[in-house]
């Protein structure tokens, strides 16, 4: 009995811990003036301030969303949980944590950015994000 009881927990708990990081959306938070046409967009994404921040939603194992909102400086490409995730938050962050209510939980910190291309231009405006991020963290 308790063998099946394993048998059937391990797979569950190791899919929860390796697809924990999905991310589901991500937004760029974007200033009035970057908003008017998708030339100017495109402009700004690619040379993103330090004080740009993104949204990015993820889900937890029960589907319930959460949103991150961070400054895209806190943001580094990193690989990690078997090629899972390849953005992490930085170190250093831990005023964020000490701020929200005990029953929030902590932040994600991991994020496992992998898809396709996105309606808005193509995925172009995530591409620079991207670039822009490694190019920071090189």
């Amino acid at each position: 009995m308790s063998a099946v009881l394993v048998s059937g927990t391990v797979p569950l708990v190791a899919v929860a811990y390796l697809t924990s990081p999905f991310v589901n959306y991500i937004h760029l938070r974007l200033p009035i003036f970057a908003r008017y046409s998708k030339d100017l967009l495109v402009r700004y994404s690619k040379s993103l301030p330090p004080t740009a921040e993104l949204d990015i939603t993820t889900m937890n194992f029960i589907g319930k969303p959460k949103v991150t909102r961070m400054k895209i400086t806190d943001l580094q490409n990193k690989k990690q949980r078997f090629g899972m995730v390849n953005f992490v938050r930085k170190a250093g962050t831990e005023d964020v944590t000490k701020k929200r209510a005990w029953y929030l939980g902590k932040p994600p910190t991991r994020f496992g950015v992998h898809g396709g291309r996105t309606k808005i231009l193509g995925g172009e405006v995530w591409e620079n994000v991207r670039r822009g991020v490694e190019k920071r963290n090189a």
